[in-house]
């Protein structure tokens, strides 16, 4: 019954929407007019932002899961990051946010740009992933 009520959804979604997309709209910025607008800005952003969080995350995830499997020695160290990699993997996104504006928006004074997002998605992309830890 749950996925006759997702289809009917997504054919009511697909219907009523594809007529609406056009070029336009996918290549013109925000507008206060309807016909006008558009979601270029948006698109760019989320392409900036994951540029910079796969510059972030790529080199800081394989160095740090290369270095404690291979090179760290067993210790309370490597211990205590094991277990707050393995407990952040249980924290709920809004904590991350909070503490992403608490520490690069305010504390580092980076505002509120594209910057503070990648840095922010690439960090904790790498902390709240248990992988390195079999």
């Amino acid at each position: 019954m749950d996925i006759v009520t997702l289809l009917a959804l997504l054919f009511d979604l697909i219907t009523d929407g594809f007529p609406r997309l056009s070029w336009q709209f996918l290549t013109s910025f925000p507008s206060r007019r309807a016909e006008e607008a558009g979601i270029l800005s948006a698109w760019v952003g989320t392409i900036l932002v994951m540029f910079v969080t796969s510059l972030v995350a790529i080199p800081i995830g394989i160095a740090s899961g290369i270095y404690l499997e291979e090179y760290a020695k067993k210790n309370w160290l490597s211990d205590l990051i094991e277990i707050n990699v393995t407990n952040l993997a249980g924290v709920p996104s809004i904590i991350y946010g909070l503490l992403a504006l608490g520490v690069f928006v305010y504390g580092f004074n980076f505002g509120r740009s594209i910057i503070t997002a990648g840095i922010y998605l690439g960090a904790i992309g790498f902390a709240s992933s248990d992988r390195f830890y079999p």
